[in-house]
């Protein structure tokens, strides 16, 4: 057969392909990182459980129980918080509101069953249309719910179904490809396994990073509450917990915990008619929280634990340029692309030069 027939065939695959993946790109991504997260405790699991089935399930279940535990806890504190914000604050919105609500239930308690039947029967029609669209509102508003929540389960099984069969026959399959696609060329494997390598120190760093911005976080909270009497951090162990799962989140980071909890307490403190004297005890809390639980480890740390072998400079800003290209899943994809170029300019591409 024509060699460009084969090219055209080949290439209308290669567009399926491409077609059919690109929807899951984010899902591939992170699945990427937790495989290679979680696959230095699968290493250490799977001679002991004598099961990689068992070993990757268990490795992947402990990565994602202590994240799951985490956001359920946050939102009980956070719901029990604002029942309580509620119910105690003195302000007259509050007040004017909750009066409304008990004078409509008064009413409410006071009118006549009969009269309201009557009054239905008379505008039957009415009636009809208004219970209509209110149904048909109410419909669509569950079922963009479930929708939504039916979406998110299928994601999250998609993640897990992608890194538990990378943990299992992820050498495997690098091996299928070094020698079916690469013809076990010798070459292709020193890259794949620089890319590897890279990969998996740059991304079992992320998690370093944020367990030490998770303990820096706590640790400065608990002094500020310990030392100064102006300001009091509710949860300040929690509130460590989530800097360091904010630091992964792009851009934004950490400052979508300290920046919020510095506007609550300066809100307090507005209440509680302390704010003129409270401001510069605020702004030293603000300022040492930005510095020591966010600046620093971004700038300092996380390049020297996500990137032995990767300039540091380079690094961090594919953290900057990742995430601002690709959104959130260009936290991760970021590094990827630059540890792909890089290996590439470095391993193959003098190669290529030599042979033309």
């Amino acid at each position: 057969m024509d060699s460009r027939i084969w090219l055209l065939l080949g290439g209308a695959g290669l567009v399926g392909l491409l077609y059919m993946t690109e929807p899951f790109v984010s899902i591939t991504v992170y699945s990427i990182f937790i495989y290679y997260i979680a696959r230095p405790m699968y290493r250490k699991l799977h001679p002991k459980l004598k099961s990689k089935t068992m070993a990757a399930f268990v490795s992947i279940f402990a990565i994602t129980l202590p994240i799951v535990l985490i956001v359920m806890y946050t939102i009980g504190v956070a719901s029990i918080e604002m029942q309580n914000f509620i119910r105690t604050t003195d302000i007259p919105t509050l007040q004017s509101s909750t009066a409304m609500i008990n004078e409509a239930g008064k009413i409410v308690q006071e009118i006549n069953l009969e009269d309201t039947v009557d009054l239905l029967y008379s505008t039957e029609n009415m009636t009809t249309k208004i219970i209509q669209t209110l149904s048909g509102h109410l419909g669509s508003l569950v079922w963009n719910i479930v929708s939504s929540a039916l979406t998110l389960v299928f994601k999250l099984f998609l993640v897990f179904l992608i890194s538990f069969y990378l943990l299992v026959d992820g050498s495997s399959l690098r091996g299928w490809a070094e020698n079916t696609v690469f013809q076990g060329d010798k070459q292709a494997h020193a890259f794949l396994h620089e890319l590897d390598d890279q990969l998996a120190n740059i991304f079992s760093g992320n998690i370093l990073t944020a367990g030490v911005i998770a303990v820096i976080g706590a640790v400065l909270f608990t002094i500020v509450n310990n030392l100064s009497a102006g300001i009091s951090i509710p949860y300040p162990v929690l509130l460590g917990i989530l800097c360091g799962l904010a630091s992964l989140i792009p851009v934004v980071g950490v400052s979508l915990v300290w920046a919020p909890l510095a506007i609550y307490l300066a809100a307090k403190k507005a209440l509680e008619g302390l704010l003129p004297e409270s401001i510069a005890p605020l702004a030293v809390f603000a300022g040492a929280t930005y510095l020591i639980v966010d600046w620093l480890p971004n700038m300092l740390l996380r390049p020297r634990m996500t990137g032995r072998k990767m300039h540091k400079g380079l690094l961090l800003l594919s953290y900057i340029f990742g995430p601002v290209a690709f959104g959130l899943k260009g936290l991760f994809l970021g590094p990827m692309i630059l540890v792909f170029t890089v290996n590439f300019a470095k391993m193959i591409l003098p190669s290529m030069l030599k042979k033309n």
